[in-house]
């Protein structure tokens, strides 16, 4: 068996996840939030947002590309 866990932000899309998850026959187990999402948390993705939105960011290497194995 298979779990995936999904964090959707909005009932429009919950909405449409839940109709493909039941036309699909598949099971789900949706769950409310337990908390709100920290200050510290927010900070942290609005920074990684910048960083993505503001081009920071580097492509990927292996550890094996970086070095030179």
């Amino acid at each position: 068996m298979t779990q995936v866990t999904l964090h959707i932000d909005s009932k429009k899309k919950w909405a449409a996840i839940k109709t493909i998850l039941e036309a699909m026959d598949i099971a789900y187990d949706a769950q409310e939030p337990v908390k709100e999402v920290s200050e510290k948390e927010q900070m942290l993705l609005q920074r990684a947002e910048a960083d993505v939105a503001e081009g920071r960011l580097h492509k990927f290497k292996s550890h094996r590309e970086i070095l030179g194995s």
